[in-house]
């Protein structure tokens, strides 16, 4: 689990300023709360979730490594590493068009090139799962949001590593919520 800060977020099509580091992607599905509340059963997970959204969880490697214990809270704080949008859909929405709440397509690219691509059915944990394990230690209040998790293909899994740099553009997209887009210059 990381915290984020508002001053992390930002919007669905903006330009983001790098950090001096190896600045990496993880897309994630974005569960947003409307009903709050304590000791949430996972079996309640979702009629405590308003809608989703679609977000990236930017971190900055070197802040994240730069000494025990790992900084990954620190290394995904700087001034928009956490755009989300470009909607919020709601939960009736997404069943009335079909789509199975715990089976959605999301991905990314970097300037072109599909890097992440994979079921939310696939993640580590469910967002009913998610909701009751904050739960259990947080209260959850209404307009909080959930980051979910990434799936593979981020830029340090890669051989050779592959981090965002000034003029890159990277497009996310979920299946159901739509798509973002960001382009990354010097801070």
């Amino acid at each position: 689990m990381f915290n984020k800060y508002v001053s992390d977020l930002t919007g669905p099509v903006t330009n983001i300023g790098l950090s001096p580091a190896n600045v990496d992607w993880e897309v994630e599905m974005v569960a947003v709360v409307g009903i709050g509340g304590r000791h949430i059963s996972e079996a309640d997970g979702w009629a405590h979730i308003a809608g989703l959204t679609l977000g990236q969880d930017i971190s900055d490697r070197v802040t994240q490594f730069a000494a025990p214990p790992t900084q990954f809270g620190l290394a995904k704080s700087y001034p928009g590493y956490s755009p989300i949008g470009p909607f919020l859909v709601t939960i009736d929405e997404l069943q009335e068009a079909g789509l199975n709440l715990d089976d959605l397509e999301l991905g990314c690219e970097v300037n072109g090139r599909i890097r992440q691509k994979a079921q939310t059915k696939d993640l580590i944990f469910s967002v009913p799962a998610l909701v009751a394990r904050i739960s259990e230690v947080v209260t959850l209040i209404a307009g909080d949001i959930i980051f979910t998790g990434t799936p593979s293909g981020v830029g340090m899994g890669m051989t050779p590593p592959q981090y965002l740099k000034a003029g890159d553009e990277l497009i996310s997209w979920c299946e159901g919520i739509g798509e973002m887009r960001h382009h990354f210059i010097n801070d």
